[in-house]
């Protein structure tokens, strides 16, 4: 894109150029560009203006050599670094735009959100109680407690007011049932306050949501990188 765009302004320079000077860009080579005779061949004209014979700019097409055209502007010379650069220096922000998603996305340790209320009765410590509410499960090949999956009790047949020790005699892990987190999700917040994904409790099943956000970015920035300069160039 910054090549194309430097492109454009050397364009309208040399046409903006044969505006005021038409006699002297349209001079063949070897009488208006002698210092490139050593390193150029043939009779290509720098610009070639086609148009009525009257001076009518009506229908005037012009078409530039820009290989001969840099040349006649000096090359890569300090003008055109200078517009390169501050062309260039607004698409270094573009990766603010594409990584953003590693922080904006960023996924923390979760688990699923117990009722609390429930649980006011049992006496257990934080690490027994977690062991009553929280199942363990094999993931990665080790045991880690499941952040998709919680213990679900008949509160008309459990009875939660006894140690924790007489719980899990009366209350087996084989005979728990184990159901998807419905009381939503408790994320760590020690790294971020705030994610897409805590917001939104963007895991588990609906962890898709994010990978798909991501994609269709890419995706638009593809089409636009194809299409984006072409109907630019074409359009304005």
């Amino acid at each position: 894109p910054c090549s194309r765009v430097v492109g454009n302004i050397t364009s309208l320079y040399l046409r903006r150029r044969l505006e005021l000077q038409p006699n002297i860009l349209l001079k063949r080579r070897s009488t208006n560009l002698r210092n490139m005779a050593d390193t150029e061949r043939g009779e290509e004209a720098l610009m070639f203006r086609n148009g009525s014979p009257d001076g009518a700019k009506d229908g005037e097409q012009v078409t530039v050599n820009y290989d001969l055209a840099l040349k006649y502007l000096g090359g890569f010379g300090p003008w055109q670094r200078r517009v390169f650069f501050l062309i260039c220096l607004p698409s270094a922000f573009s990766a603010f735009q594409v990584m953003g998603i590693v922080f904006i996305a960023f996924k923390p340790d979760f688990q699923c959100r117990v009722p609390q209320a429930s649980f006011l009765g049992l006496n257990a410590t934080p690490a027994e109680l977690l062991n009553a509410t929280i199942p363990w499960e094999m993931r990665d090949e080790e045991w880690k407690r499941s952040q998709c999956k919680r213990y679900s009790y008949n509160q008309s047949d459990v009875n939660f007011n006894m140690n924790y020790d007489d719980f899990v005699q009366s209350n087996p892990e084989a005979n728990r049932t184990r159901i998807p987190c419905d009381q939503g999700y408790k994320h760590d917040l020690s790294e971020y306050k705030s994610t897409v994904v805590t917001d939104w409790d963007l895991v588990c099943t609906d962890s898709w949501k994010v990978s798909m956000a991501e994609s269709m970015w890419f995706a638009g920035l593809m089409v636009g990188a194809v299409f984006g300069g072409h109907a630019a160039d074409r359009w304005g």
